[in-house]
């Protein structure tokens, strides 16, 4: 939906998902529109295939958060890391442990904040941050999204936006 959004707006956008499906309906939607999406299937832990260092804004839309394992995660900030050009920019927005999500009803450990099905890590906005940082990112913000569905309930999703500010990975 945000490639469709920005591509409305004039971005050429590669979009990327692990479900062949989703990837589907993103290629139906995109032509349909005639707007420049192009969505590929693609692992989050691997690589972009594109050149690195030209891409412009990476979007993580609820991924990080589905990453369970630490090396999965940081594999999927470097693979963000090296895709984009210095001074580009990354979105990400996740689900979050803290302010008052129901764990219980989510099933999720609360020692270990991941789900007890080992399908979601519930990080806190210090690990989110500790993580970019490590990566090479310069933080730019990092606060608690609403969701704009469920007014007056407290967030239960973290937004970062950071930048890689230099062309050597944590300098």
């Amino acid at each position: 939906q945000a490639s469709m959004v920005l591509a409305q707006r004039g971005w050429r956008m590669l979009a990327t998902d692990f479900s062949r499906t989703a990837t589907r309906l993103a290629l139906e939607n995109a032509r349909d529109s005639r707007l420049p999406v192009f969505p590929f299937v693609a692992d989050s832990t691997r690589p972009l295939p594109v050149r690195p260092g030209c891409v412009l804004l990476v979007i993580d839309n609820h991924v990080r958060h589905c990453l369970v394992d630490p090396d999965d995660r940081a594999a999927f900030l470097r693979s963000a890391f090296d895709a984009l050009y210095p001074g580009g920019v990354m979105y990400s927005t996740n689900m979050t442990s803290e302010d008052g999500i129901d764990l219980d009803k989510l099933d999720i450990d609360p020692t270990t904040r991941t789900a007890r099905n080992g399908t979601r890590y519930l990080a806190t906005r210090e690990e989110l941050v500790r993580e970019f940082r490590d990566t090479g990112f310069e933080i730019l913000y990092c606060g608690l999204a609403p969701d704009p569905t469920k007014p007056g309930v407290n967030p239960t999703s973290a937004e970062i936006v950071a930048r890689r500010h230099s062309s050597l990975r944590g300098s």
